[in-house]
């Protein structure tokens, strides 16, 4: 459960940092949590 939180957050910071492509970093995000 860590390593999903973690990977929650990374996704949360790359979609502030991102911004405009943000719904690219929650399919990114969502596809990194299926594989895993």
């Amino acid at each position: 459960m860590k390593y999903t939180s973690t990977r929650r957050q990374a996704a949360h910071w790359h979609r502030v940092r991102l911004g405009p492509f943000s719904a690219f970093s929650d399919a990114e995000a969502f596809i990194s949590m299926v594989s895993t």
